[in-house]
């Protein structure tokens, strides 16, 4: 997405570590070190989804969190959190559902995060069989 300069991740590419400038230093600016708009996904484990299920098949549940980050206003994540809705939402793949849940608490500033920055968290289900 044009709108998060500084990168699309995931837990595989950062680890424990998430948004960092040691295990993200391309989502900093070079010269102001501002962390640039950019966005972090990660997953819960696989559940039960209480719904079919019998010995052969069973309903399955995921949720994808994204947290989307900016510095100095949340514009940019606010634009990019709509257009990933526009794009996942009620979307199918590999026999999976898609479905956005929402956004817990829509785009606040949190001082202790990253030196002072924007913070937008989506969430969204996959529903599927096993």
């Amino acid at each position: 997405m044009a709108l998060l300069t500084g990168g699309v991740y995931t837990y595989a590419d950062t680890g424990e570590n998430a948004i960092g400038r040691e295990s993200t230093p391309e989502a900093f600016d070079a010269v102001t070190l501002a962390l640039l708009p950019c966005l972090f996904i990660t997953a819960r484990g696989l559940y039960p989804s209480g719904g079919l299920g019998d010995a052969a098949v069973r309903s399955i549940r995921q949720v994808a969190e994204l947290y989307f980050y900016a510095m100095g206003a949340s514009g940019a994540i606010e634009a990019a959190a709509a257009r990933a809705r526009q794009l996942l939402d009620s979307q199918v793949a590999d026999e999976r559902h898609l479905s956005w849940i929402g956004d817990p608490f829509g785009a606040r500033f949190d001082e202790r995060l990253l030196g002072g920055c924007f913070l937008l968290k989506s969430e969204y289900e996959t529903i599927g069989f096993t």
